[in-house]
């Protein structure tokens, strides 16, 4: 070999180095971002999120007459924003920006539903990395280079603020999200696998038949009728079939569900020529315990209209001037889907169709239906 070209790989790779080195000073450095604020004040965390709820567009979304409409963090969920009291768990001094870790499924999936969202599904959280193009990468179908996302392949071996990795999306698309690929991998809610606790056997669904509809949880709770797909809630077309199943169901002690995680993290590694794999494999498709917790895990959270809405319909109290302002801003961004999601969320919940008397809703609810001009008596 040349010392030549001794020499160009010898000034490649310290290049390299000092920019990983300064992705890594932007990282730690760096002004942690604030919440939003109008007039001096702080917003609600839950109406500081809104100016990161990014609109996508799917076949079939879990809310159901919105058309299709769902919306995912720009953001991976950061730790400084974690309610640890609500959680009932001690408080964790880690460096501003940096996303949650160490967080169990279900511990992201209450986080979720207190910032009126919840998890998303695989099929949502990869509709937002292929885009209506059908990208391979969330920055397009260029290949895979060290800079692109915090991978093992960087070799910082731990996490980044949430947004440094400004090449790692799409430039030229505005629903385009920071560390889909990198940083911490992602919970998500679709169920992967069923495992009986006493045996070898174990019941997985290929991930393209995967039930990602919200109302699966309590159906998967309860059922898991063998040689039928997995239930996808009250809506489902298998509903008829695990409804008229006469087959021993087994107790709660012998089964488990597991949940999908997507992304690779900080500590995992891109397979070599990603862009020629399925779409599982290029994306970091696992299965993993619910309880599991993970230095590299975390979650990125994701709504919908009849979620948010239902979402408001529980917060106590009431908004003020700023967060009222922000409330109507979001909802005039895609004003038919939310009022599409009101009046079938009013006909399902009317009163007078259960005998109930009518149910006071709190000042937020009672903004967004007004917004809406959707009666919510």
């Amino acid at each position: 070999m040349t010392a030549p070209l001794l020499c160009k790989r010898g000034v490649k790779r310290f290049a390299l180095s000092v920019a990983i080195a300064a992705l890594w000073l932007q990282g730690s450095c760096g002004p942690a971002p604030e919440l939003p604020s109008q007039g001096g004040a702080t917003l609600d965390p839950r109406v500081a999120q809104l100016r990161n709820w990014t609109p996508f567009r799917s076949r079939s979304s879990p809310g159901g007459g919105d058309g299709g409409l769902f919306f995912l963090s720009r953001f991976e969920f950061r730790e400084q924003d974690m309610p640890f009291e609500a959680l009932g768990i001690e408080r964790r001094d880690t460096e501003p920006g940096l996303p949650a870790a160490m967080v169990s499924h279900a511990e992201a999936q209450r986080i979720s539903r207190m910032f009126w969202g919840r998890l998303p599904s695989v099929a949502e959280w990869r509709g937002a990395v292929e885009g209506r193009a059908g990208y391979l990468f969330p920055w397009g179908d260029t290949a895979f280079d060290q800079l692109r996302a915090n991978t093992g392949r960087v070799g910082l071996w731990r996490r980044t603020r949430v947004g440094t990795f400004e090449s790692g999306r799409n430039l030229g698309r505005e629903d385009s999200c920071y560390d889909l690929i990198g940083n911490v991998a992602e919970w998500t809610m679709t169920p992967g696998a069923v495992v009986r606790l006493e045996g070898p056997w174990r019941g997985e669904a290929p991930p393209d038949d995967v039930a990602d509809r919200a109302e699966a949880f309590p159906l998967l709770d309860a059922v898991w009728p063998v040689g039928l797909p997995l239930p996808c809630g009250p809506a489902s077309p298998w509903i008829a079939e695990i409804a008229a199943a006469d087959i021993a169901v087994a107790a709660a002690s012998v089964r488990r569900v597991d949940y999908c995680t997507i992304g690779f993290s900080c500590g995992e590694y891109l397979p070599a020529g990603a862009s020629r794999l399925r779409w599982a494999e290029r994306l970091g498709l696992a299965y993993r315990q619910p309880g599991e917790r993970r230095w590299d895990l975390g979650f990125r959270m994701a709504t919908d209209p009849n979620c948010f809405l239902a979402g408001l319909e529980r917060a106590e109290g009431s908004p003020t001037e700023a967060e009222a302002a922000e409330l109507r801003r979001f909802l005039r961004t895609e004003l038919e889907a939310f009022r599409s999601a009101a009046r079938l969320r009013l006909r399902r919940l009317a009163p007078a169709s259960l005998g109930l008397e009518a149910t006071t809703i709190g000042g937020w609810a009672q903004l967004a239906y007004e917004v809406l001009a959707v009666s919510a008596r």
